[in-house]
């Protein structure tokens, strides 16, 4: 799985979002480091090489945007809710071709992205601001989360035959699939795992220091 890093005031800009919108950022993003795509987005190449807008649709529109071709990990530029219908981004690009996004200020001459970068504490949702028991719950609902759509892609159902299957309404699959993440508990998701024939393993490790 790929490490996140936070590029410039983009993790500042992101714990700022309303939770829902916060928590499915997170949920996206882990998508991401697991190599999944995220439920909505689109390519970004206007405003930089490799570029993606992750879209998160709650009672209120928010836009991270990221960039996942590198080898090493995933760097998230930019967060910030979107007001209009057209997307305008101001973006700087360092001497890795990493494009600072809108937030970024002008930078002091001789200062390099390495100056701006914050690594992830290897939990996206501590780095997100949620308590350590809040964080390791989210990620593990998360997990779940992925493995489940992966499940139902690999079986080529449609959200109507999942449904039948996990025996829930499909505006429920709907929520699974686009990574609603407040709208399911553990157990809830487990029970989900036991109708389609699964089983979960756990595992368990000493936890990393939190990001700053």
């Amino acid at each position: 799985m790929k490490r996140l890093e936070w590029a410039g005031s983009a993790l500042d800009d992101l714990r700022e979002f309303p939770q829902e919108a916060r928590n499915e950022a997170g949920h996206q993003l882990h998508r991401v480091q697991c190599a999944k795509e995220p439920s909505d987005w689109k390519p970004m190449n206007a405003i930089g090489s490799g570029v993606r807008e992750l879209r998160i649709h709650t009672n209120r529109e928010h836009r991270v945007f990221y960039v996942v071709r590198f080898d090493d990990a995933v760097y998230v530029l930019s967060a910030f809710e979107k007001k209009s219908q057209k997307t305008k981004v101001r973006t700087r690009t360092w001497s890795n071709e990493i494009p600072i996004g809108h937030c970024a200020a002008p930078q002091p001459q001789g200062e390099t992205m390495r100056d701006k970068i914050r690594r992830s504490s290897g939990n996206v949702f501590r780095d997100l601001g949620a308590s350590d028991a809040e964080a390791e719950n989210l990620r593990a609902r998360s997990l779940m989360m992925i493995q489940l759509v992966s499940i139902i892609r690999r079986q080529g159902w449609t959200q109507t035959q999942a449904a039948k299957v996990l025996a829930v309404t499909q505006p429920r699959v709907s929520d699974l699939m686009c990574g609603k993440i407040d709208r399911f508990s553990v157990d809830s998701l487990i029970e989900l795992f036991g109708r389609c024939g699964m089983t979960i393993a756990f595992s368990a490790r000493r936890r990393t220091k939190r990001v700053a």
